[in-house]
């Protein structure tokens, strides 16, 4: 909402003119709008950069994927979801205090990967504290579009463009307060065999659940049937990539990954498309970022109803 909204009539030494008028300013020139087209007068034979900087951002989200998944599976999902929290938000603040829009553009770079990274983990990261029949609900009860609609509502009682993104790095700052208290996932540490480790999440999962205990010996033949050909913990096992996944033999799982992506590429396209393009529609900008989460929320739970068939 603040990288690309050009103001519709400028202010030129006294004189209110249009976009046209403020290109040919010679003089002082300022808008009373507050997005950075207007701060950092980002018109004319600078107009190109607002959607620059979301391309830009955009390929920060490629990069946060790439790197984030590839973590969470060398490092463990928990300790990958708040590194990417902690990217997005330094991100956030250097953004909230760039003086420049090449600051900015590098700021918005670590957003998208922040953001995007935590995307891809955290629904895994969910799924994984799942039994299979409610898996998906992770993903379709998740108030995404519910904080679009929220975005709508903070950005109209805040338009200054650096005090909203103060705005919406706070909560981000709060999660460090919940570290301590989210358990990694027993997925995980089941297939990297850390059995000491799985015992205490589950342990920790039954407590909260007010369920008895799961014994030690239970646990332990579950890790050796998941883990079948594991080599001795003295031995240190090859950490896997894309490159591996690339070169493997299950064509079945290869297939199944491409077409997927295939679909997630033309879902983003979409999305992101009607959602970075919402400056040019008609009507008023706020409710149709309101309009914009009410879909998606709606879309959401619908999903509940034909997932699993």
């Amino acid at each position: 909402m603040s990288t690309g909204i050009p103001p519709k009539f400028w202010n030129c030494d006294g004189e209110v003119v249009d976009k046209v008028g403020a290109c040919g300013c010679n003089g002082t020139l300022e808008a009373p709008s507050t997005s950075i087209v207007a701060e950092w007068h980002l018109i004319c034979e600078s107009a190109w950069i607002p959607d620059f900087i979301t391309s830009i951002q955009m390929a920060g989200m490629l990069f946060g994927n790439l790197y984030a998944t590839q973590t969470s599976d060398w490092y463990g999902r928990k300790y990958s979801t708040f590194s990417t929290i902690l990217v997005c938000a330094l991100g956030s603040a250097v953004a909230a205090v760039a003086p420049n829009p090449y600051i900015y553009a590098v700021a918005r770079f670590f957003c998208g990967a922040g953001f995007s990274g935590y995307l891809s983990i955290s629904a895994i990261y969910t799924i994984e504290f799942m039994p299979t029949k409610w898996r998906m609900l992770c993903g379709a009860v998740g108030p995404f579009g519910e904080a679009t609609m929220s975005l709508a509502l903070i950005a109209y009682y805040i338009p200054t463009w650096r005090y909203l993104t103060w705005a919406t790095m706070t909560p981000l700052l709060l999660t460090p307060l919940i570290f301590p208290f989210v358990p990694e996932s027993p997925r995980w540490l089941l297939q990297k065999g850390k059995t000491d480790d799985l015992v205490k999440v589950l342990t920790y999962i039954a407590k909260i659940n007010k369920c008895p205990p799961i014994e030690l010996e239970t646990i332990e033949k579950i890790v050796a049937k998941a883990n079948p050909t594991r080599k001795p913990t003295d031995v240190k096992e090859p950490r896997l990539n894309f490159f591996d996944f690339a070169k493997s033999k299950n064509k079945e799982i290869r297939m199944k990954a491409i077409c997927l992506m295939a679909i997630f590429f033309a879902f983003s396209i979409i999305y992101f498309g009607l959602s970075f393009n919402i400056k040019n529609m008609n009507g008023n900008l706020y409710w149709n970022l309101v309009f914009l989460g009410f879909v998606d929320s709606v879309g959401f739970k619908m999903a509940i109803f034909v997932m699993g068939r």
